[in-house]
């Protein structure tokens, strides 16, 4: 179930650069993070992971992946899907995710893809946990209850199969 995505050294730069550019965009807001930073630089730490994540996946199922920064709450981050880093064995799904949520592990240059579940079916008690950093709830799933991304990619929505075989060089 698990997929190994290997990342080539000029991904790893390009992901690093979009997740550092989603720090600075956030300092120049002065947005407010969702939780206390339990490290200096976790913040920006957590940024570029992510992009490493959403690279990967799309990586994997063979789509174009944009780099998008301050779309977090307008578009998915990779096709129609949302993505998330962890160091733990659970999917985090928030209150306002839908659709399916994929979990990403693993450092560069091999990232983990732990699997996806749908958001409206995650949001179950047993799932529910709030933890000492001081963010909201949100709804946890062990990786083992996660389905294989493989599914996805035999399931791409049209546009994203149109796109995925779009032969523009």
């Amino acid at each position: 179930m698990r997929i190994v995505v290997e990342l080539e050294k000029y991904e790893i730069v390009m992901a690093a650069m979009v997740g550092s550019r989603r720090q600075m965009s956030a300092i120049l807001k002065q947005s407010s993070p969702r939780f206390a930073e339990q490290y200096p630089g976790q913040l920006h730490d957590n940024h570029i992971r992510a992009a490493f994540a959403e690279l990967a996946v799309a990586k994997h199922l063979n789509v174009y992946w944009g780099g998008h920064v301050d779309t977090y709450q307008t578009i998915p981050d990779v096709g129609e899907y949302e993505v998330r880093y962890s160091t733990r064995n659970d999917l985090k799904v928030k209150d306002n995710d839908k659709g399916k949520v994929v979990s990403v592990t693993g450092q560069p240059p091999s990232m983990v893809i732990a699997g996806w579940y749908e958001a409206d079916k995650a949001k179950m008690e047993q799932f529910k946990k709030t933890f000492n950093n001081g963010g909201p709830p949100a709804y946890f799933v062990p990786h083992n209850l996660l389905h294989s991304l493989d599914c996805i990619k035999e399931q791409l929505s049209p546009e994203m199969q149109a796109a995925r075989n779009l032969d523009l060089f």
